[in-house]
Order: C-alpha cells, then sequence, then structure tokens
C-alpha cells in the first residue's frame, strides 16, 4: 500500500523490524496476515483476538496519559517520540485490517486517533525521526483522499497534510504526490467552502497541477525502479492522476474552474490512461481515487460503468479490501439514479452515517 514498492518501502524497512520488537505493532501485523490469508481461503471469517488486544492496549496507554494530563503531569513521559511512533504504526496497519475486514466506518476510528496523536506531538520532536515523517505523509495520503468524499468542514480543516518539499527533496515513497495532494485538499476546501468568488480560473489550476505533475514525475526518476514496465505504468499512474484532479476540480468548483470541452477530454484521457496499463495489478492499490472519480463522472454511459466495475472487483481482489466493494455499491446506487452529480448522494451516505472511502 505504498506508492512506489521496493525492498526498503516504509513496511519492510521500518515496521515490520519493530514488530520484532514491539508487541502491539506485532499484533496489528498478525491480525492482517490472518485476515490476508483467510482471505485468499475463501474464509472471510477471522479471529479478532490480535486486533482487539492491540487495540485494548493502545486505548489504555493513551487513556492513561490523557488522565494523567488532566492531573497536570508530563505528558511527555508516556508520549515520547518512540510511543509515537510504535502507536501510530499500529494504526496505520490496524487500519488496513479493518479496510479489509470491518469497512471504511472502522478504519476511520483509527485514522481519527491516528490524526489526534500526529497533531499532538510538537513538530519539533517528530522532525527528529524520518520513520515518523514517512507515516505521517502515509496518514496524510489517506487523511486528503478521505476528505473529498466528505463534507464536514470542520474534519476537512483538522485534516494532517505532508510538506511539498520532502518531495522535491527527494525523500522516501511516502513523500511522492505531497503536492498533489496539498492541491486536491485546497480544491475540496473551497469546494466545501462555497466561495465562488475564491476559486481560480482553469489557467490557475492547470499551472498548479501541471508544476505538481512535473515535480512528481522528478521524483520519481531519483528512485531505481527495475522494471521498463513498471516505470511507463508509474508514468501513467501520474497522469492519471492529473486528469483525474482536472475532473474533481470541475465537479467541485463548477464552470469557473474548467468548461466542458475540458473535462470530457479529461475524461477521455483518463479512461485511455487506466485501459493502458502494463501491469496493473502492481499498482492498483494506488488507483482507488482516480477510479471512483472517473466512475462518478461516468453518469449515463454504460460501457465506461462496466469497465470502472470490473476494476473494482479486481482492487478488492488483488488488495483483499472488501471497503472498494462498498465503493462501487455507492456507484451501483448513483448510477442508478436520474443526478449525475455524485456529490448529492455522497452528502446523503454521510448524512446517514455511511462512508465512502476511496482510498
Amino acid at each position: 500500500m505504498v506508492w512506489l514498492d521496493s525492498e526498503s518501502n516504509i513496511y519492510r524497512r521500518h515496521i515490520l523490524p519493530l514488530a520484532q520488537k514491539n508487541k502491539v505493532v506485532r499484533l496489528a501485523v498478525a491480525a492482517v496476515s490472518a485476515q490476508h490469508a483467510a482471505g485468499r481461503q475463501g474464509n472471510r471469517i477471522v479471529p479478532e483476538d490480535a486486533r482487539n488486544e492491540a487495540v485494548k492496549i493502545i486505548t489504555n496507554h493513551i487513556n492513561d496519559i490523557t488522565d494523567r494530563g488532566m492531573r497536570g503531569d508530563d505528558l511527555n513521559v508516556g508520549l515520547d517520540l518512540e510511543a509515537a511512533e510504535w502507536i501510530l504504526a499500529s494504526m496505520l496497519v490496524l487500519s488496513c485490517y479493518e479496510m479489509a475486514h470491518s469497512g471504511a466506518e472502522a478504519a476511520e476510528f483509527h485514522r481519527k486517533a491516528a490524526r489526534s496523536l500526529v497533531t499532538t506531538l510538537p513538530s519539533t520532536d517528530y522532525c527528529k525521526s524520518k520513520f515518523f515523517i514517512s507515516m505521517r505523509n502515509k496518514l496524510a495520503v489517506y487523511e486528503v483522499f478521505g476528505c473529498t468524499t466528505s463534507f464536514d468542514i470542520q474534519t476537512i480543516k483538522d485534516a494532517v497534510l505532508s510538506k511539498p518539499g520532502d518531495e522535491m527533496m527527494g525523500c522516501d515513497e511516502t513523500s511522492l504526490f505531497s503536492g498533489y495532494l496539498n492541491l486536491i485538499h485546497e480544491v475540496t476546501m473551497l469546494g466545501r467552502s462555497g466561495n465562488a468568488e475564491l476559486v481560480p480560473n482553469s489557467s490557475d489550476w492547470k499551472g498548479k497541477f501541471e508544476i505538481a505533475r512535473g515535480t512528481t514525475l522528478m521524483a520519481i526518476g531519483r528512485h531505481s525502479i527495475q522494471s521498463p514496465v513498471h516505470h511507463r505504468d508509474l508514468i501513467r499512474l501520474v497522469d492519471i492522476h492529473y486528469n483525474a484532479a482536472i475532473l474533481y476540480i470541475s465537479r467541485c468548483l463548477g464552470s469557473a474552474a474548467f468548461d466542458e470541452f475540458e473535462t470530457n477530454r479529461a475524461l477521455s484521457d483518463l479512461f485511455r490512461q487506466i485501459t493502458s496499463m502494463e501491469d496493473i495489478d502492481h499498482l492498483i492499490h494506488n488507483l482507488p481515487w482516480p477510479l471512483f472519480v472517473a466512475g462518478a463522472e461516468s453518469h449515463g454511459n454504460r460501457e465506461q460503468q462496466t469497465t470502472i466495475s470490473q476494476l473494482h472487483k479486481r482492487m478488492s481482489y488483488v488488495t483483499g479490501l472488501q471497503h472498494y466493494n462498498d465503493v462501487l455499491y455507492f456507484l451501483d446506487e448513483f448510477w442508478a439514479g436520474n443526478e449525475s452529480d455524485w456529490q448529492i448522494l455522497a452528502r446523503d451516505w454521510e448524512a446517514s452515517g455511511r462512508r465512502i472511502l476511496a482510498y
């Protein structure tokens, strides 16, 4: 579940070694491993002991810190950098468990807890740890894409964001797309706030996203990618997200951002790039959001809907994450209706407690 897989990605480099030393991270990894093993065997009934024990220990630890804080004790004693690292690592892994096992609503519990943890720890502390920064970047991807299907303005305002400068400096794979993601969040904020007068014109948005696209391509070039096929598909992945962004901007901000000709071309290019990927399974875990956008802009087009349905089913099979089926349920309901703006149904779903998570 990283932008660019390698033998040194965040999970292999940091989280699995940490699991050898820390019981809670080990329980979280065990929970995910058991879930995926059971899923591969067609068994959806998975013992939750490891997950429950990990959540219990994390909860008790945080409650203890909270109690001591209320008594006026020094919080740093219980929430130093080392503790923050194992707690955040556990939460990220458990989010994947919930996406596979219980769905988006359960995963959101861990995301919100991780957000609270990240915003509590002073930046002077976490900046000392490249591992913590990498996990923060992972959380930021989750936060930004999660906010695109939410209409709770306070939740969107409080989102954890990464530092775009990390991508330009050639940091690890978690910093890829950082500038792009911050722009997506800017669009989400503008769209949900309803301040039409603050919306830049299309040339401004094009310029911003073209710079972000170029930055990501340069950052990818700094990484060693052995397979020519995977290198070409990564370039396609950047263009896929670029065209999805144009469609998202147009839907959130209206015709003031892009006209119909530009959005139609972006949709056509988006489908062309998705269907031209040479080894789509290798990067399919990076496609949930652009696939959602493509599906949300395919109202009334049966051929495009069929393509999106097939890819969502493939994505769920390859990753083992069942919450992608919930996204497809939403799209099926949206396609069956008369309203062509997906945001209206998404608001209704959120108001009724149903979460769409295109991540």
